[in-house]
C-alpha cells in the first residue's frame, strides 16, 4: 500500500545533484533514490516549530521508536533550550 493513496494531498520534489530540501518539522515523507547515490540526510532543532517537535517526540515515545531513528539527546537539549528562555526572558 502506497501512503500516497491514502491522503488527501502528496507531492513529489525531485532533487539534483548539490540541491538541497528542507522538510518542515512533522511532515510525513520517504525517499527514492532510483540510481545508486550518497545522500546526507539529518535533523536539525529550531525554535519556529517547537510545539510540533514535542508532538512527534511524544509520538515516538508512544511507538516505542528505536533510538536509531530518534533525534539524539532530545530531553537535554530541551532542558537547554528551557535554560535558554528562561534568562532570555528574565
Amino acid at each position: 500500500m502506497f501512503f500516497g493513496d491514502q491522503v488527501d494531498r502528496c507531492y513529489r520534489c525531485p532533487l539534483r545533484q548539490g540541491q538541497t530540501l528542507f522538510i518542515p518539522t512533522g511532515w510525513i515523507h520517504a525517499v527514492l533514490t532510483p540510481v545508486d547515490c550518497l545522500a546526507f540526510g539529518g535533523n536539525f532543532l529550531h525554535s519556529l516549530n517547537i510545539d510540533m517537535q514535542l508532538k512527534a517526540y511524544e509520538i515516538e515515545k508512544r511507538l516505542s521508536t528505536a533510538e536509531l531513528f530518534k533525534f539524539p539527546n532530545f530531553e537535554t537539549i530541551c532542558w537547554y533550550v528551557g535554560k535558554h528562555l528562561l534568562d532570555t526572558f528574565r
